[in-house]
């Protein structure tokens, strides 16, 4: 074994590391030089050096990377990891122009294995042969040679030292270039691949909640008003809905009638709307969360309780539907179920259930109870979830063709893909239209509401950005303008004492997922001083 080992080419250690760097600036950030390229005019031998020392400079930052793990029986596993996840980085910052960051790596983290499996394709495995095996083999045919500690550890304190002199003199002799460039796009240090990834993903790692975390008990003085003798419960249903933008619903001006069957009911859509964030698990916490976007991340969202523990505690039935991947903790501490996998021919394919299957659940939920009473049921939604939009819906409700039947939306024709959302919109607006029919012929029994709100938009190509998690200071409004309707029954309306004309007014206000608790906690008649009145949708039409 150590013969043939010796056999192999032999390379120092430090060598090892300055090749895999500067393969790594070269091969891997095309993302990165594709910014770069776009606002260099190159019109003079200046910008020709800036070019130069540019690439000189990501070399050396990721040359450091790499040396500080330099070390022996650690050097060759680290680097083979590390292509590995340039890979991954490049693949998707090419193919769906998302960024790596640590939104996006919790999002990864939560997704499961059924969602995870739609974006494989001939495509990244192609990618990942050329990118990562490759490398992988070459590294594996050489042998990493090793100097005496004492001698090693200098080579490597000299190479550190010149690397880092090397870096600090390409940035401070194009100063000027440099800073420019990353005022004017802020955007490329977090393309720098893979330190900025593996930068983000630690820190993910180092903040990911233990099983023992403590709760922090959140509006414990609430309880709720007395409603009038003789009313009739409550029925509340908040939708959250998947990867919808506003823009793509007819109901707030879009061309393709996206929404015939809502644009019959009396709905309110509040078309300016936003989002908490620009990912699932990002956004779908800060919904529920007391916490507004700018007090909210998502480990401190996790040491509170949410809205629907409030809801428990003050004594209204609470029940979570699910039919996409999880409620990313929201619904840990109340009754819930899954609905993807159920298996039921005419709501399902063989590999989940389209969001129809919510209807029956709701329906055997309700009519499990002994009597009605004051209940929130919450609703997630599969929605519009990306980029196989095409599996999201029914075949009748594919309307709008060519479909783009691929998960590489960049191999379709920019149509396609948008054909293949809208379609996933048409079907939303069937399944929302569907549940007011339900509510509405439950009005024996319940007054009832319903609020649909998307976690977070998505982008169609546009700029040839795919999908979402962008972060959300440089997020295009496709990925946080959001569809928020509200629907209520006559019923509510009129014990609530609200006119129609008042919420009608208030439709082309401003609004965001942070309205989203104060209105639940308005609807449902709590008292507490968590309670913001400013931020209750409907506070402003109710009788002072």
């Amino acid at each position: 074994m150590f013969g043939e080992d010796r056999q192999k080419p032999a390379v120092g250690a430090i060598t090892f590391s300055v090749v895999c760097a500067v393969t790594l600036a070269a091969l891997y950030n095309n993302a990165l030089w594709r910014v770069f390229f776009e606002n260099v005019s190159f019109t003079g031998p200046g910008d020709y050096a800036f070019s130069l020392f540019a690439f000189l400079a990501l070399s050396c930052w990721i040359g450091l990377f790499l040396l500080l793990a330099s070390v022996k029986y650690v050097t060759r596993p680290f680097a083979i990891v590390v292509f590995i996840i340039a890979a991954l980085v490049s693949y998707f910052a090419s193919e769906y122009g998302v960024i790596i960051n640590k939104s996006m790596i919790r999002n990864a983290l939560q997704t499961d294995v059924r969602e995870a499996t739609e974006l494989l394709n001939f495509k990244l495995v192609w990618y990942l042969a050329l990118y990562a095996l490759i490398p992988v083999v070459l590294m594996l045919m050489v042998r990493i040679r090793y100097r005496p500690f004492g001698r090693e550890l200098l080579r490597r304190l000299i190479a550190i030292a010149v690397t880092l002199v090397l870096l600090l003199g390409s940035l401070g002799l194009f100063y000027k270039e440099f800073t420019f460039l990353f005022r004017q796009h802020t955007v490329m240090r977090s393309l720098i691949n893979p330190v900025y990834p593996i930068s983000s993903l630690i820190k993910v790692l180092r903040k990911r909640p233990r099983a023992d975390q403590p709760v922090r008990k959140i509006a414990l003085d609430a309880k709720r008003r007395t409603d009038p003798p003789g009313s009739k419960p409550l029925l509340l249903v908040v939708v959250v809905g998947e990867t919808a933008r506003a823009d793509h619903f007819s109901i707030n001006g879009y061309a393709r009638q996206t929404n015939p069957l809502l644009e019959k009911e009396p709905i309110f859509s509040f078309a300016n709307t936003v989002s908490c964030g620009t990912s699932t698990a990002e956004s779908l916490p800060c919904m529920f969360s007391h916490l507004s976007r700018k007090d909210y991340s998502p480990a401190r969202a996790r040491g509170f309780e949410n809205l629907l523990d409030v809801s428990v505690r003050t004594g209204i039935r609470t029940f979570w539907l699910d039919n996409n991947s999880g409620c990313k903790g929201v619904c840990k501490r109340i009754a819930s179920k899954d609905t993807w996998n159920l298996k039921q021919p005419d709501l399902c394919n063989p590999e989940e259930c389209f969001d129809a299957i919510l209807w029956r659940e709701l329906a055997q939920y309700l009519d499990g109870q002994k009597q009605p009473r004051d209940t929130l049921i919450v609703m997630h939604q599969k929605g519009s979830h990306g980029p196989a939009y095409y599996k999201r819906v029914p075949d009748r409700f594919r309307k709008y063709r060519p479909e783009c039947n691929s998960v590489s939306l960049q191999d379709c024709q920019r149509q396609e893909v948008i054909n293949s959302y809208d379609n996933t919109i048409l079907y939303t607006d069937y399944f929302l239209a569907g549940l007011i029919d339900r509510l509405r012929k439950r009005s024996p029994q319940y007054r009832s509401a319903m609020i649909y709100m998307s976690d977070h938009g998505e982008s169609l190509g546009e700029n040839g950005i795919y999908l979402h998690g962008l972060p959300y200071f440089l997020a295009p409004a496709a990925q946080t303008h959001i569809p928020h309707i509200e629907w209520y029954s006559p019923g509510f309306l009129r014990q609530a004492r609200i006119t129609r004309q008042c919420l009608e007014a208030k439709q082309s206000a401003s609004y965001s997922h942070d309205n989203l608790f104060h209105t639940v906690l308005g609807i449902l008649n709590i008292e507490t001083r968590d309670y913001q009145p400013q931020l209750d949708v409907l506070k402003s039409c109710r009788p002072t």
